[in-house]
């Protein structure tokens, strides 16, 4: 169902979140160095985008009224 779907796309969009906080956290402690980091933080972003593309695809403009 519709709503099975979204429920999916919330839940990588929520682990993809947290993998960016991750990486964020290994640059800090020292774990990546600066460059390592702007190259994982990249790609950990595009595919957050993508992910949020795919939560606005299921979007139905008809169900969500803006206030």
């Amino acid at each position: 169902s519709l709503q099975v779907a979204r429920e999916d796309v919330e839940a990588e969009r929520e682990a993809k979140y947290r993998e960016i906080r991750d990486a964020e956290l290994d640059y800090r402690t020292g774990k990546l160095s600066a460059e390592d980091y702007a190259a994982v933080d990249g790609i950990l972003r595009a595919q957050a985008l993508e992910i949020l593309d795919r939560l606005d695809a299921l979007e139905d403009p008809g169900l969500t009224q803006e206030a």
